[in-house]
């Protein structure tokens, strides 16, 4: 239905221009997760018999899977923590004594925006006797120190100088405005950093595949994204379906709890900022 004046309405328009990223989401979201599940449903793409749950079961009790999972859980959680507590270290100076750390953070980004394979050769060059495990830590960690800098950076240069400058005529030292006023209110900060590393981490199967050569490296650094890879190098797309159902509710997973955790973060925030008031 056209307006009056023969144009369209505004709310006609709207829904004109939002109708290719509807179709979009049908076609490049909604239509593959259904067949994502169809496949994870039927034993094989030959047969196609029905067998519900079976494979979910089947790769729940595989030893290959239950490694893949125990080690990207063990690497996640150390990654995050290494490079938000590197970060944190980092964003000090600016806290407590006032030097800027936004150019540190920007040479520090420089890593992230390397070519993989120049990342992993220089690698190879200083740590390459490293334990598999450091190896890819150390990667990650030299390459995204420097976006949650940048973040802490930014947090920092919101905190209201005038607060902070009253606190020190009341007489509060240095670390007491860091842990009172100013850590405070890098949560929301952090919490950003926080999701960014894990959506960074699911990437590294790139990185530890050019450093170790092989779908199949040390089990020490078997992730999921590994188990995931030899499936479709053995067409077995059931499986493969099955694997990245349960890869999704994991990485769905992950995502709420640091959701939860910086819910948490800013409750303490509250209560760090009222005592901070009183």
């Amino acid at each position: 239905m056209r307006g009056k004046s023969g144009k369209l309405t505004f709310r006609q328009q709207m829904k004109l221009m939002a109708l290719p990223g509807i179709l979009g989401v049908i076609f490049l979201y909604i239509l593959p997760g259904c067949a994502l599940f169809y496949y994870a449903a039927i034993n094989n793409v030959f047969q196609k018999r029905f067998v519900g749950l079976g494979n979910l079961l089947d790769i729940l009790g595989n030893s290959y899977f239950l490694l893949a999972l125990k080690n990207t859980v063990l690497l996640l959680v150390a990654a995050l923590l290494m490079v938000l507590l590197l970060g944190l270290l980092l964003v000090l100076p600016d806290a407590f004594f006032g030097w800027r750390m936004t150019g540190v953070a920007v040479v520090l980004l420089v890593p992230l925006f390397m070519p993989s394979v120049l990342s992993v050769e220089l690698l190879r060059l200083v740590g390459g006797g490293l334990p598999p495990r450091w190896q890819l830590l150390t990667l990650f960690v030299w390459r995204n120190t420097g976006v949650v800098l940048l973040f802490l950076s930014v947090g920092l240069a919101k905190v209201e100088k005038d607060m902070l400058e009253a606190a020190r005529l009341d007489g509060a030292n240095r670390w007491q405005l860091f842990v009172y006023m100013q850590f405070p209110m890098l949560t929301l900060y952090i919490g950003v950093g926080a999701v960014f590393l894990v959506m960074q981490f699911f990437g590294i199967f790139r990185e530890a595949y050019l450093l170790f050569g092989t779908s199949f490296p040390p089990d020490e650094v078997y992730l999921l994204q590994h188990y995931m890879h030899n499936h479709f190098l053995r067409l077995n797309y059931p499986y493969l379906a099955a694997a990245a159902i349960l890869f999704t509710a994991f990485l769905a997973g992950t995502i709420w709890g640091v959701r939860l955790l910086q819910s948490a973060m800013w409750h303490q925030r509250g209560k760090m900022l009222g005592q901070a008031v009183i």
